[in-house]
Parts: C-alpha cells; sequence; structure tokens
C-alpha cells in the first residue's frame, strides 16, 4: 500500500492531497506576493530589469525546489503535477502582467535573453 495505506482506506485523495493542495497554494500565495512586491519596490531604486531577473530567478529555483520535494515524498503523479501547477500559478502566474510592466521593455533593451527565457518559460 503506498502512503501508508492512505490510498486503500481512501483517505489520500480525500483528504492528505486536498490538504496538501490548499496548504502549498496558500504558502506560494503569500510568497509570491512578497517577492513580486519586493521586485517592484526594488525596481524602483534599480532598473526595472535586474529587479525583475532577480524574481524570475528566484522563482525558478523555488519551482525546482518544489519539484524535487514532491518527488521525494513519492507522491502520487497526478499530486506532483498539481502541486507544481500550485506552485507556479501562485508564486509567478497570477503576477505576470506585475512584473511585466516592472520590467519587460528593460529586459528587452538590455538584450537579457536569459531572463526572457525564463519569463517565457
Amino acid at each position: 500500500m503506498s502512503h501508508f495505506g492512505l490510498s486503500a482506506l481512501g483517505l489520500y485523495s480525500s483528504v492528505l492531497e486536498p490538504r496538501l493542495l490548499a496548504e502549498t497554494e496558500a504558502f506560494y500565495a503569500a510568497e509570491g506576493r512578497d517577492l513580486v512586491n519586493d521586485c517592484i519596490s526594488a525596481g524602483s531604486g534599480e532598473p526595472g530589469a535586474t529587479a525583475v531577473g532577480e524574481c524570475l530567478r528566484h522563482a525558478e529555483q523555488r519551482l525546482g525546489d518544489e519539484s524535487r520535494r514532491a518527488s521525494a515524498m513519492r507522491l502520487e503523479a497526478g499530486t506532483c503535477r498539481a502541486l507544481v501547477r500550485h506552485t507556479e500559478m501562485n508564486l509567478i502566474g497570477r503576477h505576470v502582467s506585475s512584473l511585466l510592466s516592472a520590467g519587460f521593455d528593460a529586459m528587452c533593451d538590455s538584450r537579457r535573453l536569459d531572463d526572457l527565457a525564463r519569463l517565457h518559460r
């Protein structure tokens, strides 16, 4: 039995998975909000491309961290995909328009190709 028998008892999909996804969403919603607010406020004192690039690098690192953590926990494949989706949407996806406004033109002007590639992913 996987997950200590929770699947066999029907608790995995009815209790564990929804709670895990909700907690993940709440955690990364707060982190994403703080990250983007810090990025935008930092961009007012430095070139926007630099601040947005740092924000994107941080988000990329966190997405990798969450993906590795989900794999290490040996969760069901659908749960792993959902965790990464929730992380991506709440950490960065909900804030794309703010990030674009804060530094997209500057990233293009300064040819920050790595950061533009991160934004595209």
